[in-house]
């Protein structure tokens, strides 16, 4: 997976909850790559089965990314191990069988010489 690339990676990010939330969503970022999450809340009313919000989530989530990612992993191995690490810090606290707990969308994007590596998890665009 991979496409040549002219110029240098160059990342600019911003994420904003909706008015009166908690931001569900992370954006992080090093030299020559980016992980963007967006996170998904069970409706309300809905048992997740997990102590831990969506904020959580995704910010743990994209720590683990961020530990791995410039390793010379493929982005899949990558993602593999974060959400492994992810699912481990739940000490087991938490129903992870339960189809509302908390979720989120993963796009990555990694410049690697010439070529850009990207994975994207469900719906989350990379330009």
């Amino acid at each position: 997976m991979g496409y040549r690339v002219a110029a240098m990676l160059r990342i600019t990010q911003a994420t904003s909850p909706a008015p009166g939330a908690v931001n569900e969503d992370y954006v992080l970022s090093g030299p020559g790559w980016v992980a963007v999450l967006d996170g998904a809340t069970a409706p309300r009313g809905v048992e997740s089965g997990c102590v831990h919000g969506v904020p959580w989530l995704v910010r743990r989530l994209s720590w683990a990314i961020g530990a791995r990612i410039g390793e010379a992993l493929p982005l899949r191995e990558v993602l593999a191990a974060a959400i492994s690490d992810t699912r481990a810090a739940h000490g087991g606290l938490c129903d992870l069988g339960n189809p509302n707990s908390p979720s989120s969308t993963v796009a990555l994007l990694r410049e690697r010489g010439e070529l850009l590596d990207y994975l994207v998890l469900c719906d989350s665009p990379v330009l």
